[in-house]
């Protein structure tokens, strides 16, 4: 027998049981060389049918009348291992055939994830979600960064789905000289997955959000966020609340910084807020998303007060127009450079009442107004045409631009009772969530 590693069979009592050279536990096959090498084989098939119900399944291989055993030994050695070998080429050949379809089945599911992505990011256009708010407090003293200070803050939630990141400035730095550096960590992987710069000319009083193009994957990591001042004067930051934690902490003794953390499918990517910062290094966005958060801080730029109004129940932005008066309503910076198209939907939300005509326009943010109720002059191609509406009923308002907006614009909210009609109260013309594509998913 050919092989290694023996085994030897016994009876229950320990005595051996068939042949004294026992059977190896690889076996090539069976070179009978003698008659009693076929007794030895008989008896070993015997025993092994009856441990395990089975033969061998090894061949046997008749020599004994071999003139010269030693050389049938090495050619019988030499066909095996032969054959052996073919076999494993061949079954190499074979899973490396297998592999390379599961590669192409799973580069093919990948790209379908990515098509279905893109519908879900192109069609459904859903919006960022924010999970948590530690609002400022004002009663408490801000956290002074002077030039070449660092501090970290880790995240008091986990990082799965994290896309948004909000601090907030408790005035904007004197000097409007030198940059914020902002680096998002992961902890347990040591890797820093975003980083931002921002001007100090660019950092204002309030919320500084912060975007990622993609939101994080979903393993669950300790997220830190590293601020690194390098202006001239000194940056004041707010507080929130103490943390029991030392590590939450930004320095000793401190409390945590203020915070704002919106989270989006894991792994996924979502249309950029109008009013984030996209991270270094990061492509140009397709589109902009003109939200929740953007029509909430919308100013009145009517001469009527209480013309500009939130709703929560509608999720839209009231721009009540009476009766030949033009009711507007300001988002700052909402206009991005780059952008060459905004679109979203209009709705008079009420049964009966005058028909209502609504239009978008743009105008530079630094040519803007000190006085938020006086309009500025329109550039042509910067206004939309105005879309007539009857009461209680839909529809998308659009504005195309000739050439991309080469510097920051806030776009204004525009409404107006139509042609001669007579409204005895202000009616409820709502804005909603609009989108703002750039050239470059424009040109596609």
């Amino acid at each position: 027998m050919i092989g290694a590693d023996d085994r030897t069979f016994c009876d229950l009592e320990g005595n051996l049981i068939g042949p004294a050279q026992g059977l190896p536990g690889d076996v090539l096959c069976f070179l009978a060389l003698s008659r009693s090498a076929l007794e030895a084989h008989a008896i070993a098939d015997r025993l092994w049918r009856v441990e395990f119900g089975v033969a061998d399944g090894l061949d046997l291989e008749d020599h004994t009348r071999a003139r010269n055993r030693e050389a049938e030994v090495f050619a019988a050695i030499a066909r095996r291992l032969s054959s052996q070998l073919r076999r494993s080429h061949a079954g190499k050949t074979r899973l490396m055939r297998e592999v390379a379809l599961l590669r192409r089945d799973h580069d093919n599911m990948q790209g379908a994830f990515a098509s279905l992505e893109a519908y879900f990011h192109r069609i459904v256009r859903s919006e960022r979600s924010l999970t948590m708010t530690l609002s400022p407090d004002p009663g408490l003293p801000a956290l002074s960064l002077r030039p070449g200070d660092e501090i970290e803050q880790r995240l008091p939630a986990d990082s799965p789905g994290l896309s948004d990141i909000g601090i907030c400035l408790r005035s904007a730095p004197v000097s409007g000289a030198g940059s914020l550096r902002v680096t998002l960590e992961l902890l347990e992987d040591g890797e820093a997955v975003a980083d931002w710069v921002i001007p100090a000319h660019q950092l204002t009083e309030g919320w500084l959000r912060l975007s990622l193009a993609r939101a994080l994957g979903p393993d669950p990591q300790t997220a830190v966020l590293r601020l690194v001042w390098e202006g001239e004067s000194e940056l004041r930051l707010m507080p929130s609340m103490p943390h029991p934690d030392p590590r939450f902490t930004p320095r000793s003794g401190a409390p945590m910084l203020a915070l704002r953390l919106w989270k989006f499918v894991p792994g996924t990517q979502a249309a950029l807020p109008v009013d984030g910062h996209p991270a270094q290094l990061a492509p140009m966005p397709d589109e902009w998303n003109i939200g929740l958060s953007a029509l909430r801080r919308a100013q009145n730029a009517s001469p009527e007060p209480g013309a500009v109004e939130f709703s929560d129940l509608r999720t839209g932005l009231f721009v009540r127009p009476k009766s030949e008066a033009v009711a507007a309503a300001r988002i700052d910076g909402a206009g991005r450079p780059g952008m060459v198209h905004i679109f979203g939907g209009v709705k008079t939300e009420q049964e009966a009442g005058p028909e209502v005509e609504y239009a978008y326009a743009l105008a530079p943010a630094n040519a803007r107004k000190r006085v938020a109720s006086h309009l500025p002059q329109f550039d042509q191609g910067r206004v939309s045409d105005w879309l007539r509406l009857p009461p209680n009923e839909w529809r998308e308002l659009h504005l195309f631009l000739d050439q991309p907006l080469a510097e920051p614009h806030d776009l204004y909210l525009l409404s107006r009772v139509a042609g001669k009609s007579v409204a005895p109260a202000p009616v409820e013309a709502c804005f909603f969530r609009m989108i703002g594509k750039t050239a470059k998913v424009a040109a596609e």
